[in-house]
């Protein structure tokens, strides 16, 4: 007995279901690329064996021995870098990401203080540093810039005395004056790892207090993010930013004493006594 097979097709509205599939596609696919920027560093953390310290951006937990206490100085910045007290008194702080340079001054009244914006329209301004008749150097992301007050603490000039390389992994600059009225700069590198043709960067420079002169006076430093001068023997020291992706606290960051001429080992050395993998 033969058997008869018939084929069934079923027919149904294409439109409305084809536009119903594509948008159910875009929500997927939106939910996974939010869901990968939220969860991008402990992914990267995996891929790449680094470990991130948890919690929450813009909240710090203060452990502070006992006697001591904090409270809220200013509020309502941006992204506030270096800061240092002027001649007046008061505090001055880089405002990064709104490219100010502003004053902080206490109120006494136990409210955070007021700020009033003193030099604006700074590109990426990270560090500043007073010099002896009151002048203001500040390391921006593509120059150095020196302002003079007037005698009601308005801009009276500002001249750009410094041009300097932008971009790359590592924007900050840092200035410091030192003890031989000579300007100090610190340019980090482009990358995370590799060999820099400029010889700006990964590097500190030193120059005449109006910015000419300039020679390079240390290499070797991935990104020395902070200059201070030692108190008892006069040594500038530096906090160098270690590389990435070889782990958790390798190599570690380092505080340095620089000698003029000296080369602090990075890219092919990390921290001192670590061979980099890659380039060492």
């Amino acid at each position: 007995m033969a058997t008869a097979r018939r084929r069934l097709s079923i027919t149904m509205p294409r439109g409305p279901l084809v536009r119903a599939g594509m948008i159910a596609v875009l929500v997927l696919v939106l939910i996974a690329v939010v869901v990968l920027a939220l969860k991008w560093r402990s992914i990267s953390s995996r891929l790449f064996g680094s470990n991130f310290v948890g919690g929450q951006a813009g909240s710090a937990q203060l452990h502070l021995p006992p006697g001591f206490s904090a409270s809220v100085y200013a509020a309502g910045l941006h992204a506030p870098r270096f800061m240092v007290f002027g001649p007046d008194g008061a505090l001055y702080v880089a405002d990064s990401d709104a490219g100010d340079i502003v004053r902080l001054t206490s109120s006494g009244s136990g409210q955070p203080a007021p700020a009033t914006v003193v030099v604006s329209d700074l590109d990426n301004p990270t560090s500043l540093a007073f010099g002896p008749d009151g002048e203001l150097y500040i390391g921006e992301q593509s120059r150095v810039t020196l302002v003079r007050f007037d005698a009601h603490g308005g801009v009276a000039s500002r001249t750009a005395i410094i041009p300097l390389p932008s971009g790359g992994n590592h924007i900050t600059r840092t200035v410091l004056l030192g003890l031989d009225d000579r300007l100090y700069v610190s340019i980090g590198s482009t990358c995370n790892n590799c060999v820099e043709t400029d010889p700006h960067r990964a590097a500190v420079w030193v120059y005449a207090p109006d910015g000419s002169g300039g020679r390079r006076f240390v290499s070797g430093m991935r990104n020395a993010v902070g200059m201070a001068i030692n108190p008892w023997n006069g040594q500038i020291w530096v906090t160098d930013m270690g590389r990435d992706y070889l782990g958790d606290n390798t190599p570690p960051d380092t505080i340095d004493a620089l000698r003029d001429g000296g080369n602090y080992g990075w890219p092919v050395c990390q921290a001192g006594t670590i061979v980099d993998p890659d380039l060492g």
